[in-house]
């Protein structure tokens, strides 16, 4: 007697007689002694309860016609599985991966806030100052630079020079400018010298008053121009220096007369005018701001002034527009430094020119010191006093004469040795005394040790002894007593 068929639990095929595995679904064979009803993917809506007594239909009975036919078997894609949900720690990850990309989008969108998040979290110190903090912090050092390395500087001298009667003299002004950052850098790190000449003037002479009982002149300065305009063709001409007279032989051949320059001339040669010396110039610019508001105009000291006057007076609105919003004509900023040279030209009939420079070292890179040096230049350097002024001192200057200038003054200086020692008192006095009163005559005459040697040069010549003797032969020593 067989037994009863028996169906796969999970898909409801028929199994084989000891099967181990379902032929429909592949799985292990979990048997049910009945088939499993299917159940429709929706259930039928209830229809109204049936009367009492009512006949119900009947169902058509199976006639197993479709026992043979087995289902077809769903593929492991078909299957449907379980749903599983997520566990907790991936759900927390995304929420720490969320909050981390949130907290960098939101630190990255300002600078300020994201500078103080490496500074207090991260310990990062070079991030503890924010874009604010530098500006101030490169203002304060800027500012402190300036009170260290641009203080206003002024100079001065008292110019003296002989012989006063006949010099010419032009003093001339030179401004040279630098960026204000060159400036810091050649200064303070031995940086290159970029200094440009900007301006030149020309000092013009005026007598000033007296002061501490001494007269003494002053020199204003003034462009080109404005001296051309203040001053006719004829106020200076060579013609006011007085002619030499003609050279006795067997001297030298005269030199050329001197030629003024074509520019502006500080002093020269006036009649019935003599130039008070010493040539007094006091408060010479040295070194000096260059200074510019907001919109890179220049300022002058006054401008700088007031500016300075309105700030202390209104604090920081003062620096304000009408709408609140900064006003770049009230903002005062160094843009560069000036710095000056000062030049002297000195000439005369008969003596060569001369020229020197005063500076504060170093000179500026258009004025070659070896090249000034072989161009017979003095250079001369200012001196810093204790209270910062820069001073020339002892800025006297005798002008060297040419030979025959030399010569004509020697006889000169012979004429009067020559009456000297027809004196009772030079022929009481010792020999040092004797040395002394004719080398006092040698310093009257404005004689120095240099002139004294060229001017003996000619001592033991013929002719020139022969052109001695006629000199003092027509001298007329009012010094000679009664023999």
């Amino acid at each position: 007697m067989s037994s009863a068929p028996k169906f796969c639990a999970e898909c409801g095929a028929p199994l084989a007689e000891n099967a181990k595995f379902c032929a429909g679904c592949g799985k292990p064979v979990a048997t049910a002694t009945a088939p499993v009803p299917v159940v429709a993917d929706a259930a039928p809506t209830a229809g109204p309860a049936a009367k009492p007594g009512a006949a119900q239909p009947v169902p058509p009975a199976d006639d197993h016609d479709d026992d043979g036919e087995l289902p077809m078997p769903k593929g492991l894609d078909d299957i449907e599985k379980p749903g599983r949900p997520l566990p907790v720690a991936a759900i927390s990850v995304g929420a720490v991966l969320a909050v981390v990309v949130g907290l960098v989008l939101f630190l990255t969108s300002n600078p300020e806030r994201l500078a103080a998040f490496q500074c207090r979290v991260l310990g990062q110190a070079d991030k503890c100052e924010t874009e604010a903090m530098k500006l101030k912090k490169l203002e304060r050092q800027k500012n402190e630079e300036e009170q260290q390395l641009m203080v206003s500087v002024v100079a001065q001298f008292d110019l003296q020079f002989a012989p006063k009667e006949s010099t010419w003299a032009t003093v001339v002004q030179k401004r040279y400018e630098e960026p204000r950052d060159d400036f810091v850098k050649r200064v303070r790190d031995s940086g290159p010298d970029n200094r440009k000449l900007v301006e030149t003037k020309f000092g013009e002479y005026k007598q000033a008053a007296a002061k501490d009982g001494q007269i003494k002149g002053a020199i204003a300065f003034v462009t080109e121009s404005d001296w051309t305009a203040a001053h006719s063709a004829g106020d200076a001409k060579p013609a006011l220096i007085p002619e030499d007279p003609p050279p006795p032989p067997p001297a030298p051949p005269p030199p050329p007369p001197p030629v003024p320059p074509t520019g502006p001339i500080s002093w020269w040669p006036k009649k019935d005018q003599s130039l008070t010396l010493p040539m007094s110039v006091q408060n010479l610019p040295m070194l000096e701001k260059e200074q510019a508001d907001g919109n890179g105009k220049r300022l002058t000291a006054d401008d700088v002034a007031k500016i300075i006057a309105l700030e202390e007076a209104g604090g920081a609105k003062s620096k304000e527009g009408e709408e609140g919003k900064p006003d770049p004509t009230k903002n005062v900023k160094t843009i560069a430094v000036s710095t000056w040279v000062y030049e002297i030209r000195l000439w005369a009939p008969g003596y060569e020119q001369r020229n020197i420079v005063f500076y504060d070292d170093p000179l500026p890179p258009d004025l070659n010191k070896k090249k000034l040096e072989a161009d017979k230049w003095t250079l001369r350097k200012f001196k810093r006093m204790p209270d910062g002024k820069l001073v020339i001192d002892n800025a006297g200057f005798d002008l060297l004469p040419f030979p025959r200038t030399i010569q004509t003054r020697y006889l000169v200086v012979l004429k009067e040795l020559h009456c000297l020692k027809l004196t009772k008192e030079y022929e009481a006095k010792s020999q040092q005394g004797k040395v002394d009163a004719e080398q006092l005559i040698w310093d009257q005459k404005a004689f120095t040790k240099e002139e004294q040697e060229v001017a003996k040069k000619n001592d033991g010549d013929p002719a020139f002894e022969a052109l001695k003797a006629e000199a003092i032969k027509q001298v007329k020593c009012e010094l000679v007593l009664p023999q």
